[in-house]
């Protein structure tokens, strides 16, 4: 859970609720296998003297604890108030999507897919 960070630069408030380490349970299923049961952790945390925080998260195999999936990107909130979010797949996959920011949510739209 977030708690409010008084030591967070300006330019990161607006966003600062996505902070903190994210658990939890998931169902997978796709035609082609048997469904499966997965954790997922979401880290979400800012970088001392950066003007943006660190994305990671990671799925392993609920009953046999093997890796599934990674990602790593960055939160990269812009002066006029709208959000850059980077993302980055181990198989090369890079996705770079740009947001606005109202209260406790960001809308966000696919700039591009390489």
């Amino acid at each position: 859970m977030y708690t409010f960070r008084e030591d967070l630069p300006p330019i990161l408030r607006p966003i600062g609720f996505l902070l903190g380490v994210w658990e939890g349970d998931g169902i997978g299923e796709y035609p082609t296998i048997e469904p499966f049961t997965y954790r997922h952790r979401l880290t979400i945390e800012p970088v001392e003297g950066k003007n943006y925080f660190v994305h990671e998260s990671r799925t392993w195999n609920a009953e046999s604890g093997k890796a599934m999936g990674m990602e790593l990107g960055f939160w990269r909130p812009q002066e006029d108030g709208s959000v850059e979010f980077l993302l980055a797949q181990p198989t090369g996959l890079v996705e770079i999507y740009y947001g606005t920011v109202t209260a406790r949510s960001i809308e966000l739209s696919t700039d591009a897919v390489v």
